[in-house]
């Protein structure tokens, strides 16, 4: 069985309109999967309860509801796709022809994003213990293709299956290896990740859970042979480099090898401290736990496309104002107002226009967002207003005059979040606070913090910033 054949299959089903499609239906690949009755209805039956806590068991919030409005055998399920589609791009607060349309940023759509993402579950749940589900991958085809019965086919060519593989591949191949959802669950949650990343799955991008914290092992050890010429470069420069100034003394994991970077995760003894990051022994920084966080989830929240989007971190360097910093990668650059507070990526034609109108101190102001993109195209918030990139190609910039009229009146004691995931605490005193995982956003709204609707970067950049939230900052 290929993953491919898989996905195939649940995009067949996805377009299917009654029970009787189903129950005529050849799937193969669920069947090497699960295992087939000879008796149609008793095979339906272990393919719509697979399927159905399949569902279930995906740890995204939007993507279960998405899955669930498509796949579920419940409710609105033997509707017209396009009906579905509108329940299931709800949670993504977009149209169902954004939710289908390919995106140039990671090219898939959110639709064959939602596939995948049941398509890795079901995997993860049908694995025996000794990773006995043979899943092969032996598509290599670059070009794009379009089935009479692929959804995503209604408005647009589908997404290049290389791109496809590499999502599916690296995920469920490391989770048929565990054996275990667990690699999923460690995903981001919409209120940020938690700062530490720990010891790294190499197929499917190093974990951001917060533990460990306490000291493993020294700075440039660990890793094996491999990894032994980075030992000297990691433990003789992580004083000088890192950017808050202080030598972490000791690492909560080994050096380990993240796609094309070597890493490994700092801490002081008892919290994250940040993460060597390294191209070659002569090319290394140091992130904070922010900027790691940020740069890891650009694309995904599993970190399989960070690398492949912004390209790997070449150097540091702060704006020309001094206000901001940035990491430079191959594509574009992360920014941030300040090693502690969330990066925001930029890259392409939006940081070629961004870097040579003066970055933070020009026209634009600084990035308050990562990309997203609507109906028309892509767009990205700056604290002067926002930049789209239609999918023509046709890239302007359109100033907000005074954003802060924007703003509700009760954000005192509440949460604002971005479209993009990012949120922040608004203390008592009007003060914004970025919530950088799930642990603080429970303690937060655990004292009476409600998220308000979403809102642009640009009305968001109004309020004035302080430092990242904490359970102090609501007590």
């Amino acid at each position: 069985m290929s993953i491919e054949d898989l996905h195939t299959e649940l995009r067949r089903i996805a377009s299917m309109r009654t029970p009787q499609a189903f129950h005529d239906a050849h799937l193969p690949a669920l069947a090497t999967l699960l295992g087939s009755d000879a008796e149609p209805d008793a095979r339906d039956a272990r393919f719509r309860q697979a399927i159905t806590d399949a569902i279930a068991a995906i740890p995204d919030r939007q993507f279960r509801e998405a899955a669930h409005a498509i796949f579920g055998f419940d409710g609105p399920r033997w509707t017209p796709l396009a009906k579905r589609g509108e329940i299931a791009s709800a949670p993504f607060s977009c149209s169902f022809d954004a939710f289908r349309r390919t995106r140039r940023s990671t090219g898939t759509s959110l639709l064959d994003e939602t596939v995948t993402q049941l398509t890795t579950s079901i995997v993860a749940r049908s694995a025996s213990p000794s990773g006995g589900v043979v899943v092969t991958d032996t598509d290599t085809d670059t070009g794009h293709d379009t089935d009479a019965d692929d959804p995503s086919s209604a408005t647009t060519a589908r997404s290049p299956r290389r791109n496809r593989m590499l999502l599916l591949g690296t995920a469920v191949g490391a989770l048929v290896v565990a054996a275990t959802a667990t690699g999923i669950a460690a995903a981001r949650s919409r209120h940020g990740a938690a700062p530490n990343p720990a010891v790294a799955n190499q197929a499917a991008g190093p974990s951001t859970t917060a533990t460990p914290v306490t000291c493993a092992t020294a700075v440039g050890t660990g890793g094996g042979a491999e990894l032994a010429r980075y030992a000297t470069a990691f433990s003789t420069s992580v004083d000088q480099l890192t950017p808050t100034g202080t030598k972490p003394p000791c690492a909560s994991g080994p050096m380990q090898q993240w796609g094309q970077l070597v890493i490994q995760p700092l801490t002081n003894g008892t919290q994250a401290a940040g993460t060597i990051v390294a191209t070659d022994p002569d090319h290394v920084i140091v992130m904070t736990p922010a900027e790691f966080t940020s740069y890891h989830q650009v694309g995904g929240k599993d970190g399989n496309q960070a690398q492949a989007l912004e390209g790997l971190p070449r150097r540091r360097r702060t704006t020309e104002s001094g206000k901001a910093w940035l990491i430079i990668t191959d594509h574009g650059a992360l920014a941030s107002q300040g090693v502690n507070q969330p990066g925001f990526y930029v890259g392409g034609p939006s940081w070629t226009r961004w870097e040579a109108t003066g970055e933070d101190s020009g026209e634009m102001g600084m990035v308050t967002s990562n990309p997203l993109n609507n109906a028309v195209g892509y767009y990205q918030d700056f604290t002067h207003g926002r930049l789209t990139l239609s999918y023509s190609g046709t890239l302007a910039f359109n100033p907000v005059t005074d954003p802060a009229a924007l703003l509700p009146a009760n954000i005192r004691g509440n949460i604002l979040r971005h479209p993009d995931g990012t949120t922040w605490y608004v203390d008592t005193a009007g003060v914004r606070h970025w919530i950088p995982d799930g642990g603080t956003w429970e303690c937060v709204t655990a004292h009476g913090a409600k998220q308000l609707p979403d809102l642009p970067g640009y009305v968001i950049a109004t309020v004035p910033l302080g430092n990242p939230a904490s359970c102090a900052t609501v007590k």
